[in-house]
């Protein structure tokens, strides 16, 4: 199994496609492992010419842990998780790539932006946040952040089903009006997740990361890179005004609003996502 073997924590690597071809970063989000990744919309990118990696980052799947279960301290930065990517195309001998971000996945591929810019050739980030404000954070968002650095946090789950079900119940809200939430992946990706590698106390330090996030508002107003956001309207974690935000301060930034959709990736969707990733990594060409 490919992993990092640069000064840092081991980071889990896979990639799919001819290396020939345009690379591309896949970087979920909070708590999501790189199978969050569907494979039928990774071939959909490889389809469309790119050259696709996906990782675990850091604290999640099988990556390296940096603590137990009640280690929930903030220990590293979004910044830090930055510097993991730029490894994992170090191991692959990339020197720059068109890099995708899902929620705190769109927070690391911005900060690689800003103080990277010489590794990212375009961007395109899906309902994540310019700044860790209360502006951009819905309610549910902030109760469940405090749930899990809190010191009022609730028993840690420890039978595998008692997991699989405390995952679900998060998981849900992310789920979109306008879209058919899909129960039978959901279940099933979280029972991989948790087979794969589990670690509670990394869902922790992930969360305290992001919120050091700070405001990249100012620095993002300096990009010159393509850039497409892509956020929905029935949000119930990171706030629709986020994604309009990041549109109007990104120059040139093509922005991309959905009504009915949530915190997820629906299958409806997904020809037109790849046709958002691939039109804006041709804008670099």
């Amino acid at each position: 199994m490919p992993h990092t073997t640069s000064a840092g924590p081991g980071i889990y690597y896979e990639t799919t496609g001819d290396a020939a071809n345009p690379p591309i970063v896949l970087i979920s989000g909070a708590s999501a492992q790189l199978i969050w990744w569907r494979d039928e919309f990774v071939q959909s990118l490889v389809d469309r010419g790119l050259y696709v990696v996906r990782l675990d980052n850091r604290d999640v799947g099988l990556s390296a842990k940096l603590g137990g279960p009640d280690d929930t301290a903030a220990v590293y930065s979004v910044g830090d998780m930055a510097d993991d990517v730029c490894r994992v195309l170090d191991a692959l001998g990339i020197a720059s790539a068109h890099i995708v971000g899902q929620s705190l996945g769109g927070g690391i591929a911005q900060v690689m932006a800003i103080t990277r810019p010489q590794r990212v050739r375009s961007m395109v980030v899906f309902y994540t946040i310019p700044a860790f404000e209360a502006q951009y954070l819905t309610d549910e968002l902030q109760r469940s952040a405090l749930t899990l650095t809190g010191t009022d946090a609730p028993p840690t789950p420890t039978t595998r089903e008692e997991i699989i079900e405390d995952f679900y119940q998060r998981e849900l809200n992310t789920r979109s009006t306008g879209y058919e939430f899909d129960e039978t992946w959901m279940r099933g990706y979280i029972a991989a997740c948790v087979d794969r590698g589990h670690c509670p106390g990394g869902v922790a330090r992930q969360a305290q990361a992001a919120m050091q996030l700070g405001d990249l508002r100012p620095a993002l107003q300096k990009l010159s890179l393509p850039v497409a956001v892509v956020h929905g309207r029935e949000d119930r974690l990171l706030r629709v005004e986020a994604g309009f935000e990041i549109g109007r301060v990104v120059p040139n930034a093509e922005l991309h609003i959905y009504a009915g959709l949530g915190h997820e990736f629906p299958r409806a969707l997904w020809d037109e996502f790849a046709n958002i990733i691939a039109r804006t990594t041709q804008r670099a060409v």
